[in-house]
């Protein structure tokens, strides 16, 4: 029993605030929100650092880096026009500003960081005109060579290119909003090949009982102690599993992460796999197998899926099914793309 593809495509934005402080941390300066580019590099790593495996796996460490240049963000933006300084991982501070919510609207469910982190006193002197982010798993501060995963200039409360000038004896503390949507339900048909017999099955693939903080290092989350520097900081793309397949009495609710009454589940699957990244191509295979003894049960016709941030329901909507026995290998793969 060959793998289905199920498309999940996620909506990925995020935005910045500026905020000159002095030494007793009286705001001297502050900036609007800017919404930023996120350049084809970030988009590469967005997929890349999901991890290497859906046990173990790096957290990525976002890392704030601001300049002085002026020109328009674009999507090949490498670096910043004019880099003045970078922040460490371990300069993020917690507080209101460090946290991760979750949103709904009838289309989207919205997992969103908000994360501060502090130049040092003196770093970032000078006007700060544009911002940017580093997304890779180091914790040292980014230099002027270091890749960006996004860009935007410093705007006013009105949505105008400004600086915030910052003094030498001043910090400047840079809030970093990230959002990824996930579509609540996505209509979709997918290929099978059951025993050799190949086809299409219409389905509907649903994001469920979502959370930004499943795990420490597991979630779409910063951990409990942001500034903590540990195996387990950072933020954790949605990698993990494990996958169950369903006997389900009907389509599962957006709200739910368990199906409805009277459906029968099988085990859990035997394996999972996270394929390797292929640079450009802008999406992530998850596979999950069950080997001859697990997932055998008869008319399944669903799948759930654990993972990070929640429970993804995979649900058969044209009434096929099939049965899996112990003379069967079974295996369903989720595609995870803009």
């Amino acid at each position: 029993m060959n793998s289905p593809i199920a498309l999940l495509k996620l909506a990925v934005s995020s935005k910045y605030k500026l905020i000159a402080r002095r030494m007793d941390e009286a705001v001297s300066a502050e900036s609007g929100w800017s919404d930023n580019i996120i350049t084809t590099h970030g988009d590469n790593q967005f997929f890349a650092l999901m991890g290497g495996s859906l046990s173990a796996y790096g957290p990525v460490r976002p890392k704030i880096v601001v300049g002085t240049g002026s020109s328009a963000p674009v999507k090949g933006d490498t670096a910043l026009a004019a880099f003045r300084a970078g922040a460490a991982w371990d300069t993020v501070q917690s507080g209101a500003d460090s946290t991760s919510t979750i949103s709904y609207d009838d289309d989207y469910v919205y997992c969103e960081i908000s994360m501060r982190q502090r130049l040092p006193q003196g770093a970032a002197s000078g006007n700060i005109s544009e911002v940017g982010c580093v997304w890779d798993t180091n914790v040292a501060a980014p230099t002027a060579a270091s890749l960006l995963s996004s860009r935007a200039l410093v705007r006013d409360s009105g949505g105008n290119p400004t600086s915030v000038p910052v003094l030498p004896d001043e910090f400047l503390d840079v809030i970093w909003r990230l959002r990824v949507a996930f579509p609540r339900k996505v209509a979709s048909t997918v290929p099978r090949n059951i025993k050799g017999v190949v086809g299409n099955s219409n389905c509907v693939v649903k994001a469920a009982a979502m959370t930004t903080q499943a795990r420490n290092g597991d979630g779409f989350s910063l951990t409990s102690t942001p500034n903590a520097i540990g195996g387990s900081d950072g933020i954790g793309f949605p990698t993990n599993g494990p996958a169950t397949p369903y006997k389900s009495a009907g389509e599962p609710d957006n709200s739910a992460a368990t199906p409805p009454a009277g459906s029968t589940a099988g085990s859990n699957a035997s394996s999972s796999t996270l394929a390797n990244y292929t640079t450009g191509s802008l999406y992530r295979d998850m596979t999950f197998t069950w080997g001859l003894s697990a997932g055998n049960i008869a008319d399944i016709n669903c799948f759930k899926v654990n993972f990070g941030l929640g429970t993804l329901w995979l649900y058969l909507t044209d009434g096929y099914k099939f049965t899996k026995t112990n003379q069967d290998q079974m295996s369903i793969t989720i595609r995870f793309t803009f």
